[in-house]
């Protein structure tokens, strides 16, 4: 600001009230457009890191069902009340942090934990709003609401994260205080040492003046780095690794092992069948066209990953009737019916 407004108004100056021609428009106008496509670019950074808070936000149900006076009602999910029973389908997303009162089910809390295999659920059990009932019915009594869930407590983390400074961003703030007044005090010395002592023009001394400010601007630190920290806490985000601050990405630089619990979290998210083995006389690929032809209609993760096997091998599916899924227990076919089915072959 000092050295492009100096340059500015003293050009402006001697455009008015002199015959002299040597202007700094062009200086003070080049400087404000590095800064003016800097800061451009530190809002599209932060622009993009936006969408990792709204993919976040995206995790929460604008409507839940709730129970009150007996009747089931669609309320916004921000109005549900602590203590108030909510209903949970197959497919819906939880609408808040609670614990079940009726009903089981199994869940799909991937998006929060990791875990890729939905977790079973019954009487008791906690959930975590933003997760998928992938099937059965549960009703459960909400814990936490609002800005206290766990989801609401990761889009905090995400934001605060956002804002906060590497070390290096506090260094140099702390330095600002010294650092200011000895640039000024060296850039006011040389203007005059050209201008008194070296008998200069006073438009050379402020040349002088505007050129040590320009130069002595430290741009990376003002633009680049909180550029480069938000970038790579928005990436993080993106691919489900939550980052607390700059602090952290810094000290990245100096970890050399890193250490990961026993859940899947290390896996690409989805179970697959990499191996069958024959068993009772059965062949690898009768195998396959019975438990994909039992698993065709389950939602279960492992159940759909059985039918892509059988669809990689083009294997043809069997009729199924009386297909019973049981949560937490598993799919189990008739005896005869298998019995037929290899008959028939």
């Amino acid at each position: 600001m000092l050295s492009t407004s100096i340059a500015y108004f003293y050009s402006l100056i001697i455009l008015v009230s002199s015959t002299e021609t040597h202007t700094f428009f062009e200086a003070s106008t080049s400087v404000l457009t590095i800064f003016t496509i800097g800061e451009y670019l530190e809002g599209r950074i932060l622009k993009t890191t936006s969408e990792s808070l709204k993919n976040l936000l995206t995790l929460k149900p604008k409507k839940a069902t709730v129970i009150r006076n007996g009747n089931d009602i669609s309320i916004n999910s921000d109005d549900i009340l602590v203590g108030e029973i909510v209903i949970a389908k197959p497919g819906e997303k939880i609408a808040t942090d609670g614990i079940v009162i009726n009903g089981q089910s199994s869940v799909d809390e991937s998006m929060i934990t990791g875990e890729s295999i939905p977790i079973e659920k019954a009487m008791s059990d906690k959930l975590i709003g933003g997760t998928i009932i992938k099937n059965g019915y549960v009703q459960f009594k909400a814990t936490n609401v609002g800005n206290t869930t766990v989801l609401a407590n990761i889009i905090e983390v995400v934001r605060k994260a956002r804002l906060s400074k590497a070390p290096v961003q506090r260094i140099a703030d702390e330095a600002v205080q010294y650092f200011i007044p000895i640039v000024l005090g060296i850039a006011a010395s040389t203007s005059l040492y050209w201008l008194l002592v070296a008998h200069e023009p006073i438009s050379f001394a402020v040349t002088v003046f505007a050129t040590v400010l320009v130069v002595s601007c430290p741009c990376a630190l003002g633009i680049a780095t909180p550029m480069v920290i938000s970038l790579a806490i928005s990436k993080a985000t993106q691919h489900g690794v939550l980052v607390k601050g700059g602090e952290y990405i810094e000290k990245l630089s100096s970890i050399d092992t890193v250490v990961f619990d026993k859940t899947g979290t290390l896996t690409n998210g989805k179970p697959m069948v990499t191996e069958i083995i024959p068993i009772n006389n059965y062949t690898e690929y009768e195998l396959l066209q019975l438990a994909s032809s039992l698993e065709i209609k389950s939602e279960h993760p492992i159940a759909q990953a059985i039918v892509n096997k059988a669809v990689e091998q083009s294997i043809k599916l069997l009729e199924i009737s009386e297909f019973h899924s049981i949560s937490g227990d598993s799919i189990i076919p008739r005896k005869k019916d298998i019995c037929r089915q290899r008959s028939r072959k």
